[in-house]
């Protein structure tokens, strides 16, 4: 076999999704040293239950890209709508990540549900706003209340009121 059939788009997007998912996998098991027990049920099964999932699914995409055999070229055009949404979606799922420590679980969730939902879908914001304050609720409350998963409380709320 070679080398030029194995950079294939689906190949290396296969290969990508399995690294995360390993990733989620270890993460996901600081949640079960971390967190109670429900009934016996970690809070690390569900996310652990995603990344077999797409570790799954990605193994059907190498697949797929070994049979399709094409040389992989990355083209970027940004003159298309979906380019920007791509990118912006990259972006902002990295600054979410990065600030969810800080500020806490609710109000980063909130504001990446909500601008996502304006610009995507170019929402009325009140509309969107409502969307995503009762999503987040729904989540927090199934996660946190439900399953025991910690979320980030975020460290700027202890720093004004002086914890």
């Amino acid at each position: 076999m070679r080398f030029d059939k194995l950079l294939n788009k689906d190949i290396v997007a296969g290969i990508g999704l399995i690294l995360f998912s390993f990733w989620v996998i270890l993460e996901a098991q600081e949640f079960a040293a971390a967190a109670k027990r429900f009934r016996g049920v970690s809070p690390a099964l569900f996310p652990t239950m995603l990344a077999v999932l797409i570790i799954l699914l990605s193994g059907v995409m190498i697949l797929r890209g070994l049979r399709k055999g094409r040389n992989w070229q990355f083209t970027f055009d940004f003159h298309h709508k979906n380019s920007f949404l791509a990118l912006g979606f990259v972006v902002g799922t990295a600054l979410y990540g990065l600030t969810l420590e800080f500020l806490g679980f609710m109000p980063v969730t909130t504001l990446y549900a909500l601008v996502f939902i304006i610009w995507m879908k170019g929402a009325n914001p009140l509309k969107a706003f409502i969307i995503s304050c009762i999503a987040v609720g729904v989540i927090y409350y199934v996660f946190h209340t439900l399953m025991f998963v910690p979320f980030p409380q975020g460290e700027i709320f202890s720093l004004l009121l002086g914890e």
